[in-house]
């Protein structure tokens, strides 16, 4: 269970109604399957011991014999199996029968669940066999075996404290407050959901609609076990549909009346960080029941996007919530005017679309965006002809002013040679571009609108008191593969309607990501930005996992092997790893002087509401072994 990674499984034996054995002997089978195949947790189906749908017979000392004698045959039969099972029986307690969920490990009964919401309408009539459950987890016999019943038990692994297992049962799922929210503030990260829900038309998918909607909001791991052949099909039809969903996302699902097992690989250890992150406390009034497992260290880890910004991005409009965001800021501000640099790059385009939206919000006319080209030692023919298309397909108002002699000037001034190519002959002409707009900005009763994107300020590759600051930072919280996204999805926008536009910005798309700050001739790129730093997916899809998911340095290289096999080798994306570490650390202060900006994905680096530590933090905690050596 490497790195919380662990396979959970949902399965509904074939069978009979009325013959626990029978029953139980298919359990031990699907049981044996699936701890062969390194599966941790398997959840079966409501009352599969004897049937949901036996009716009367529920009430019968023969059934429930029978079924007592039939769980202590399953007990035994699966001590040495390392595996922990949700088993759907009913528990007989001081002239009570309660409809459980009871859980096995290793030979032992870890405890009893009971039903919280008994069912009793249409086809229903739990109240007619079962009863409520306590209101305190009792001392209960089950299978020959003193063990805890009541719905406020917590199962955790003593190897793994990651794995952490509560249940509940159908019915339970779909009421208002269920079960689950309170488990998952007990510290649950997998929850067990053993089902009989009956199959008609809409029922699959509110099914699929609750599970997700109770995942999501408890943040949780959600396994459902349905009922499948062999239940009666007197008033019901029963066709399985198992579902695993992890934090409201359906990471797996079952098709109707297949029998196979439903098995999925989950990350236990990204709920848990959710947990810490939210601060969340155990509730006090939980039995915490300890089992054993050893499980499989490695497991298949589950498919990977490799884009985690743009898939959790989905259809959202994040161009208009950057629009509305900067209206708004003009509206507070009164501003006349807005200003950017327009390079012709992917940032400062993305920014001159949100300018143009704004305005129209803001009431302003797009002549009053200044969109200003700065061109200096190192600007391509190409760029510069982007950034005048772009301002011309926009609307906006559009100026050249050359910083190329200003620069010479301040390097004579300081003493800089002409011929150094360093980080001072760099950082002088984001300066100077920087402090025309400032001015620009005053002179016209306008807002410097900042181009800078999320991924430059993870890696702190802004120059500080230059592009790392502005007066609004609209691209605040969207990395570059995303904004790659953004762009091409309005390019294709406006395919009909603005050519010009579509045929910019997808130029811009394709030209390499550079700041053009070294000598060129005009023709060639002599700085590649993802050669001197690595590939921003790789960037990207390590900041998204380090912040969303809590992953350390050897989790993010694995699932970044897993989700980039074929497309970077191993020992690139180490380097690449190593260098996002050490400058993500590293260059703190830079993020913690950014100016306002919109959080218009689930991440912001922002020292006010995104991300806070300190400037001189030690790099030690947060890079693989090897290296703090």
């Amino acid at each position: 269970m490497k790195h919380g990674f662990c396979k959970v499984s949902a399965a509904a034996p074939a069978i009979r109604v009325a013959d626990p054995l029978h029953n139980a002997r298919e359990m031990l089978t699907l049981a044996r399957a699936q701890a062969e195949a390194g599966v941790a947790l398997l959840v079966f189906p409501e009352l599969s011991l004897v049937g949901y749908t036996a009716g009367d017979l529920l009430l019968s000392d023969s059934l429930l014999a029978a079924s007592e004698e039939a769980l202590a045959y399953l007990v035994k039969e699966t001590a040495d199996l390392p595996i922990l099972l949700l088993v759907g029986a009913p528990v007989r307690h001081l002239g009570r029968l309660y409809n459980a969920a009871v859980c096995l490990c290793r030979g032992r009964v870890l405890g009893a669940v009971p039903k919280t919401r008994l069912c009793d309408y249409g086809e229903f009539a739990e109240s007619r066999y079962f009863s409520a459950p306590p209101k305190k987890t009792l001392t209960v016999s089950v299978a020959g075996q003193k063990a805890p019943l009541g719905t406020s038990l917590l199962f955790v692994c003593e190897e793994y404290p990651t794995l952490r297992v509560a249940a509940e049962i159908c019915e339970d799922l779909f009421a208002a407050a269920p079960p689950s929210a309170a488990h998952a503030a007990a510290g649950a990260t997998v929850v067990g959901c053993l089902c009989a829900s009956p199959e008609f038309a809409g029922q699959r998918s509110r099914r699929r609609q609750a599970v997700c909607a109770h995942s999501a909001a408890a943040e949780v791991i959600y396994v459902l076990a349905n009922s499948s052949l062999g239940e009666s099909t007197t008033d019901a039809v029963f066709a399985g549909g198992h579902l695993v969903a992890e934090v409201g996302k359906v990471v797996a699902e079952q098709a109707p009346f297949d029998p196979a097992p439903l098995s999925a690989t989950v990350d236990t250890a990204y709920v848990s960080h959710l947990r810490l992150k939210k601060n969340q406390s155990g509730a006090e009034d939980y039995t915490t029941v300890p089992f054993s497992l050893s499980l499989p260290e490695e497991v298949a880890l589950p498919a990977l996007s490799p884009l985690p910004f743009v898939e959790e991005a989905g259809e959202e409009d994040i161009l208009l919530l950057q629009a509305h965001a900067l209206a708004t800021r003009v509206g507070h501000t009164r501003s006349r005017s807005l200003l950017l640099g327009l390079s012709g790059g992917l940032d400062s385009a993305l920014a001159a679309l949100v300018c143009a939206k704004a305005a129209d919000l803001a009431g302003l006319s797009r002549k009053s965006v200044y969109a200003v080209g700065m061109p200096c030692f190192g600007t391509t023919r190409r760029t510069a002809a982007n950034g005048r298309a772009l301002a011309e397909s926009l609307g906006l108002s559009y100026e050249i002013i050359s910083v190329k002699e200003a620069v010479e000037q301040h390097f004579r001034d300081i003493g800089q040679d002409a011929d150094r190519y360093d980080v001072v002959y760099e950082n002088c002409q984001a300066r100077e571009r920087t402090q025309v707009l400032m001015d620009l900005a005053n002179k016209r009763g306008g807002l410097v609108v900042g181009t800078g994107d999320l991924s430059e300020l993870a890696l702190g590759f802004a120059t500080y008191g230059g592009d790392q600051m502005s007066m609004y930072g609209v691209n605040a919280s969207v990395p570059k593969t995303l904004m790659r996204h953004i762009l091409a999805k309005e390019a294709k926008a406006a395919e009909t309607k603005n050519p010009l536009l579509c045929r910019t910005l997808l130029d811009i798309v394709d030209t390499p990501i550079s700041p053009e700050l070294l000598p060129t001739d005009g023709k060639s790129v002599t700085q590649s930005t993802e050669q001197i730093v690595g590939h921003y997916d790789l960037h990207d899809f390590f900041l998204w996992h380090m912040l969303k998911r809590g992953a350390a340095a050897d989790k993010l290289y694995r699932m970044a092997c897993h989700a980039f096999a074929g497309v970077y080798e191993p020992a690139y994306i180490e380097a690449t790893l190593g260098t996002f570490l050490r400058r993500f650390v590293t260059q703190q202060f830079k993020r913690s002087a950014m100016p306002d900006g919109p959080k218009v994905t689930s991440l912001s680096l922002s020292p006010r509401a995104g991300f806070r530590m300190p400037s001189d933090a030690s790099l030690s905690a947060f890079l693989p072994k090897e290296d703090t050596k």
